[in-house]
């Protein structure tokens, strides 16, 4: 969307405020080139942006109940054709052992994102085709997404109600409830603990684990992944006091993100080693959670291996953060694809469709 704030001429260049005013954030830019191609547009800078870390990059991810697998004999799916004979012995074999015809295979937040981005199809993204730009949408690999989805919901495999379920509430609660065996949602965090804690509250036995992407005929893809440029921070076309805006940015990226992100040392957080490990979930989730969104530029660092010195010390946080680590490590094996670094503006499509 910056690319049409640009072509209705919303915003101003900033890479000669960046150059006359700033210290830390120039050179902050100068470690992190990765991001200039997403911050630059026709030749000049327009947004200020900080590097995602891992965990912010990777996005989406799919679980599976391995306690199911094991009962039922059945291995890990490498394949979609092993994916489809594993949903259909959750469906079939009663893998929860009660007896009823009440389990569902698959359900999440992000389904049908996830059989697009395996087929490396992703609807409204562009792709590279033999030098040419094609849309995902009008790619075969799009339409083998949606047969996917097609079989998937004519054989039951996915819960019949998914296409409604618009805040997903139903999808979560059959997951938490032990009733489904695969959820496609996040790699791990906040969000994806938070149900699995959920879950082996009301069934303590449950062994949900990270499921890698499985190869479909078009190959092997990751799951969607963020770009590396964080939040975008435009400045508006009439802004008055630039020189202002690049010494508070040069402040939020040396110190002023970290209390907006880790709270108050000492009360939401201890430093063990440089990181900030938290003291309480329920206190951080109330009190400091909402915050980490007006850190728009920060200087983070992170390994996957932060995930357990951050946690809090308490048995089941530290059992869920091993499992954020090991789907964050999964999520992040196989890269999403992704040809170009944004999408085009109105300019260049029209550029595109009549070359």
């Amino acid at each position: 969307y910056i690319g049409k704030l640009i072509t209705q001429g919303a915003l101003q260049p900033v890479d000669a405020y960046i150059e006359q005013y700033s210290t830390s954030y120039k050179t902050y830019l100068q470690e992190h080139p990765e991001l200039l191609p997403y911050l630059t547009f026709d030749g000049q800078m327009y947004a200020v942006a900080t590097a995602r870390t891992t965990d912010g990059i990777a996005n989406h991810g799919l679980w599976i109940r391995q306690d199911w697998l094991d009962k039922l004999g059945l291995k890990t799916p490498t394949t979609m054709d092993e994916l489809i004979e594993v949903a259909k012995a959750f469906k079939e074999q009663d893998p929860d052992g009660n007896k009823q015809d009440d389990t569902t295979a698959l359900v999440g937040s992000t389904v049908f994102d996830t059989y697009a981005a395996m087929n490396a199809a992703i609807g409204n993204q562009w792709y590279l085709e033999n030098g040419s730009m094609k849309y995902g949408a009008t790619l075969d690999r799009f339409g083998d997404a949606m047969e996917l989805e097609k079989q998937m919901y004519e054989a039951g495999l996915v819960d019949k109600e998914y296409l409604t379920d618009k805040n997903f509430q139903r999808a979560i609660q059959l997951w938490t409830t032990g009733k489904a065996g695969i959820f496609a949602g996040s790699w791990g965090g906040s969000a994806m603990e938070n149900h699995i804690r959920n879950m082996l509250k009301n069934e303590p036995e449950a062994n949900p684990v990270p499921l890698e992407p499985v190869s479909t005929k078009n190959g092997k893809f990751g799951l969607y992944q963020e770009t590396p440029p964080n939040i975008f921070v435009a400045f508006n076309k009439e802004m008055k006091n630039p020189k202002a805006a690049v010494e508070y940015l040069d402040w939020m990226v040396d110190e002023g993100w970290k209390s907006l992100v880790n709270g108050e040392e000492g009360v939401h957080y201890k430093d063990v080693s440089g990181v900030a490990q938290m003291l309480d979930a329920e206190k951080f989730k109330k009190e400091v959670s909402y915050a980490g969104e007006y850190a728009v530029v920060r200087d983070a660092k992170f390994s996957p291996e932060d995930l357990l010195v951050k946690a809090a010390p308490d048995e089941i946080s530290q059992r869920l953060a091993a499992l954020s680590q090991k789907g964050l490590e999964t999520a992040t094996r196989n890269k999403f694809r992704r040809d170009i670094p944004y999408q085009p503006n109105f300019t260049e499509l029209n550029d595109i469709q009549t070359a």
